[in-house]
């Protein structure tokens, strides 16, 4: 690929306002060349616009590159941030043509990763993803989101966040194995430079750093001092009201710590006249998706360059990367040292500002882990390398760099070490999640899962599906032990409820669920991601949150619904219908977007036939046993009675209100089996058998990925005829190769697919575990979508074919 310099800085301008520096040129240089690239650069230098306008250079000009884009981040708050920040101005410069959105666990706004072509997300979602665990989904849907993740164009920003044993190992394991198919970037501001080197070699990557006369060239580096000072005390009220001058910022570890202050921050300023006109903010992880960004809004106008805002903010880690914002005090319960340079780059920010930082010790009282949530040896190694430069000393980039390294190396090296030795056994643990679909494994793959998100609700019989709603996250031993202090106002009232969904059969598009309660003891409480509190015994309040401190509301706390998906109504539709109401949805929804990792495959598996060939004759079959007579004889009579079926009809759906037909609608057999088998042994004399191993699996998983075995079958005459027909219509080169004299064509018996899985332990070795995800992805997405394309081509509507 031919990359146009001077063409492209004319785009970077014209997007952001200003020419691009010289590593965000030999950034997009390193992308269009085919190369991953990991990135350092400090604070406020234009990381993330260099990481995302090779996308959207190669969207306008049509460049083969991923259609979509999936920025991943460790926190939430920030997430949020640059999600507000970059939609503005794409859809300004883009006149809405290319969608920002965002999913996390609060806002769950794109579960899928289907509508947006940037979406912000957390690396929990990302990875949860990627390993078939989606957080988003419920565990039947677990197999659909792997292939948006694969096919995408990937970033994940400070990725030193990760918890090295669990998310970084994983997502090094599995990116590792994606060179040359999924393209991405790693970002982050605070690693040492022998560890920037050994992610570059492991990972065949192209290193990305400022040379340091390039970084007095950044406008956001220049004239600006920083001065720390060590404190022998905690961090207190009286320290923050005593050095405050206009705006200041306190960080702690901790929610409690930063709850705590707040509290007594307000107390004194209450009370105290000459600080009435201060202004008081508070923001950690437990608030509910509106005050959230209510607070984040409020952060970001009073802690801007401009502002003149008399204001203090008792914050935790959720605004140590990526806000833009600024101030001139900043207090901070000390942190391993790329989280504390992280934290103050929010303080001082801008050309020409002075800052003072303060640095404390935490409260070690009574506590057996006083660092929490934090490494304690970086902790210490860290306060005590600040105390020996000496109080008022100012730590610029050049600064940081040194303190990077004399701090981090040695344990970030040996770290290193430890994901390269566990590398295999990573992957075996990867390869079972991938095949077990178990949530569980989360605590051993992406984090120490000692946050869960809860509902509060009390009445669950309102909650339809739990995963469409704004959860709060809160330390899950923290909630454990303070619930174990209720006293119940009766003793009948519940404390916990857990969330299970009940694998139906698989004509129920998205599953039921039902809600036991469960004790503190009960393992779920301590491997799920998500469960429901009572609203009777836990607290909320816009100041400080979600809360068991007896402060705010103890009346229900309303959770904000996030486009809670309707109740499916079906309307009957026949077997050609479906399909083509599918291959619309494939058109719009895939077959240009995709188009970068169909050629990839393609080239990779010398494959005789188009992916979108392929991908068609997926979709022809993937309901061929809905054809099969006792299917076919069970539905028919149902819809007859309806009073709206033609003899004639083949049937792929029957009319179903769910407020109506719920008990009245015939136990349909099993269908997604048969389709399976008769489509991979269709497919065999002319495919690879990896190939057809994936077909089976994408097809015989469509609606569950439980599915396991095929029914016996005898397929309707006219069903055969007509799905020959369809294949000759739709894949003209692969009708031409198949055999259509098979006798599987028209019957078959039982069959258990425990010889034909996917062979997982193949990813990155063959390209068939791919494929799987890619074509499972591809057939759900375009079997549920299939009904909304009906409405509006029965409405006369058009859908979009160039996306």
């Amino acid at each position: 690929m031919i990359f146009n310099e001077v063409e492209y800085v004319k785009f970077f301008k014209d997007v952001t306002g200003f020419e691009p520096y010289d590593f965000q040129i030999d950034l997009a240089t390193k992308v269009f060349a085919g190369k991953n690239v990991i990135m350092q650069a400090p604070t406020g230098s234009g990381k993330t616009w260099a990481s995302i306008m090779p996308f959207l250079f190669a969207y306008c000009k049509g460049i083969n590159f991923p259609r979509k884009l999936i920025y991943s981040l460790p926190l939430r708050v920030l997430t949020n941030s640059l999600f507000n920040d970059i939609r503005e101005k794409v859809d300004k410069k883009f006149n809405g043509n290319i969608q920002v959105t965002i999913q996390t666990g609060e806002n769950s706004n794109d579960p899928y990763f289907l509508d947006g072509d940037i979406i912000f997300t957390t690396i929990d979602q990302s990875l949860s993803s990627l390993l078939s665990i989606p957080f988003s989904l419920s565990n039947k849907q677990s197999n659909i989101n792997t292939g948006a993740i694969i096919s995408s164009y990937l970033i994940f920003d400070e990725f030193h966040l990760l918890d090295v044993k669990r998310s970084l190992s994983t997502l090094l394991n599995i990116v590792s194995k994606l060179d040359g198919i999924t393209p991405y970037c790693l970002m982050s501001a605070t690693l040492s430079s022998k560890l920037l080197d050994n992610y570059c070699k492991k990972l065949n990557g192209s290193q990305i750093s400022i040379k340091e006369n390039e970084v007095a060239k950044i406008k956001s580096q220049k004239d600006k001092v920083k001065r720390v000072f060590v404190k022998e005390t905690t961090i207190s009220a009286e320290e923050i009201i005593k050095n405050h001058v206009k705006k200041t910022i306190a960080i702690c570890n901790t929610v409690e710590t930063c709850q705590n202050l707040f509290l007594e921050l307000k107390n004194k300023i209450d009370k105290e006249k000459s600080l009435n006109n201060v202004r008081l903010l508070c923001i950690h992880s437990r608030f509910s998706s509106n005050d959230r960004k209510d607070k984040e809004e409020l952060i970001k106008k009073f802690f801007n360059k401009y502002s003149d805002e008399n204001v203090i903010l008792i914050s935790t880690q959720v605004i140590e990367v990526g806000l833009d914002i600024t101030c001139d005090v900043m207090h901070l319960e000390i942190s391993p040292i790329n989280s504390f340079l992280q934290r103050i780059g929010r303080c001082a920010r801008y050309e020409g500002e002075n800052g003072k930082i303060f640095v404390y010790d935490v409260n070690r009282d009574d506590k057996t882990k006083p660092y929490l949530p934090y490494d304690e040896e970086l902790c210490v190694r860290t306060l005590n390398k600040l105390k020996s430069i000496g109080d008022g000393v100012n730590i610029d980039y050049q600064k940081s760099e040194v303190l990077i390294n004399d701090i981090l190396t040695d344990k970030e090296l040996r770290d290193f070490e430890r994901i390269e030795e566990g590398k295999h056994r990573r992957f075996t643990e990867i390869v079972d999640c991938w095949i077990n679909n178990e949530k569980g494994n989360a605590s051993r793959l992406i984090r120490d899962i000692d946050t869960i998100n809860v509902l509060v609700v009390q009445n669950v019989s309102l909650l339809k599906n739990p995963y469409t709603y704004d959860a709060i996250p809160i330390n899950r031993y923290t909630l454990i032990s303070r619930l174990k202090k209720v006293v119940k106002e009766d003793e009948e009232d519940w404390l916990v409820r857990a969330i299970e969904e009940s694998f139906l059969d698989d004509e129920d598009l998205f599953g039921k669920f039902n809600y036991p309660q469960i004790a503190f003891d009960d393992i779920r409480l301590k491997v799920e991601n998500r469960v429901i509190l009572n609203s009777k015994y836990v607290f909320y309040d816009y100041d400080i949150g979600l809360n068991l401190l007896n402060v705010g509301q103890r009346e229900i706390l309303k959770i904000d619904k996030l486009q809670q998906k309707q109740d499916y109504i079906i309307t009957k539709d026949t077997y050609e219908e479906h399909i083509r109401y599918m291959m619309v949805a494939f058109d719009d929804l895939f077959k240009v977007k995709y188009k970068y990792i169909f050629l990839k495959l393609k080239e990779r598996l010398n494959l005789k036939y188009d992916m979108e060939e392929l991908i068609r004759f997926i979709i022809i079959m993937h309901d061929y046993g809905k054809l099969n007579a006792v299917w076919q004889a069970s539905a028919s009579k149902y819809q007859n009675k309806k009073g709206n079926y033609n003899k004639e009809e083949l049937l792929a759906h029957t009319d179903y209100n769910p407020n109506v037909d719920e008990n009245n609608r015939p136990k349909l057999p099993n269908h997604a089996g048969i389709g399976g088998v008769v489509a991979a042994s269709l497919a065999g004399d002319i495919l690879d058998y990896g190939v057809c191993i994936a077909i089976l699996n994408a097809i015989a998983k469509h609606h569950s990925v439980k599915t396991e075995s095929s029914a016996k079958y005898r397929i309707m005459k006219e069903g055969k005829e007509k799905t020959l027909k369809l294949i000759k219509t739709y894949c003209p080169n692969l009708y031409k190769d198949i055999d259509k004299s098979k006798e599987f064509l028209s019957e078959g018996d039982e069959q258990s697919f425990n010889d034909y899985a996917v062979n997982f332990n193949k990813f990155g070795i063959d390209f068939d575990v791919l494929l799987y995800f890619l074509f499972v992805r591809i057939l759900r997405i375009c079997d549920q979508k299939s009904f909304a394309y009906k409405q509006i081509m029965m409405e006369g509507g058009e859908y979009r074919d160039d996306r």
